[in-house]
């Protein structure tokens, strides 16, 4: 006797479609019938996304190996300077937009290092979670598979064959759940070597953003520092050279440079009373980023 085919997405919409045209079905029928064989797609689109899930563990499973290779040969790689020299035609401008730049990819490399964290973490967590999903689902798949002969007891046979659809449907996706599950848990098992690598990576890659950050604020603060100055030089000597009816005008302006040289020191110490904190608290501003 040939074997019954699968339930599909293809044959239970011909299901569906043929419902409302069936003579001699009654209104309450023909409201039930769609209901169940649209359970059965939900139960088909779990049922794929099971074997995409499978596919996608198994592929990784196979790349683990090289995987490992590149990311050792990044931990022993030289890394650039950080950042490359600046050249003294830089303008301030230049300088804060690569600053903001480098500010930027230290967040990033923050986000990284923690995301390979969390995985390290979860990766326990998930074992024991993938023993407890794998013995549940496997007590709903026999469960699924003895109401099968039962369905449609005393039910109409349009009933009865939609209920069996949905259940057929329903042992598919635990099926491969199941499959899923236990491809999942040799995954885990395979990245044994490469998560603790990536981790490491991803903190050489963060501690190499931090300085460039560092470098560069450092450069913008004696930058700000020399413009300052500069200004400040400049309007004394206006003061000076200024013809009598101007004077009054040029020491203002010498006035506000003075100002502004005090403004742009004052970054650098508060940053200076931020170095005397306690090490806790510099760890948590830390965390936040490089602040200018």
């Amino acid at each position: 006797m040939p074997q019954k085919p699968e339930p599909s997405k293809l044959s239970i919409n011909e299901q569906i479609n043929s419902v409302q045209s069936a003579p001699q079905l009654d209104e309450a029928t023909k409201a039930e019938l769609p209901k169940r064989y649209k359970a059965a797609l939900d139960w088909i689109t779990a049922a794929e996304e099971a074997v995409q899930k499978t596919a996608q563990y198994q592929a990784e499973i196979a790349g683990v190996s090289e995987l490992v290779a590149q990311v050792k040969m990044q931990l022993t790689a030289p890394l650039s300077d950080a950042p490359a020299a600046i050249a003294g035609d830089t303008t301030l401008q230049q300088m804060e937009q690569s600053l903001t730049q480098a500010e930027s990819q230290l967040r990033e490399a923050d986000s990284r290092l923690v995301g390979c964290e969390d995985e390290l973490k979860r990766r326990g967590e998930r074992k024991a979670e993938l023993a407890k999903l794998t013995e549940d689902t496997r007590k709903r798949l026999d469960e699924a598979k003895k109401l099968v002969a039962a369905a449609g007891n005393g039910e109409l046979a349009e009933l009865a064959a939609a209920r069996r659809v949905e259940i057929e449907a329903r042992i598919k996706a635990w099926t491969n759940q199941l499959e899923r599950y236990r491809v999942e848990s040799q995954r885990h098992d395979a990245l044994v070597e490469l998560l603790p690598l990536q981790r490491d990576l991803a903190q050489r890659i963060r501690n190499h953003c931090e300085k460039a950050a560092v470098t560069l604020q450092q450069a913008v603060a004696a930058k700000r520092k020399a413009e300052s100055e500069r200004l400040a030089r400049e309007a004394r000597r206006e003061v000076a050279n200024a013809h009598p009816a101007l004077r009054q005008l040029a020491e203002r302006n010498a006035e506000l440079a003075e100002q502004h040289k005090r403004l742009r020191r004052l970054p650098d110490r508060v940053k200076r009373a931020g170095s005397q904190q306690p090490p806790a608290a510099r760890r948590d501003q830390g965390s936040r980023g490089i602040r200018r």
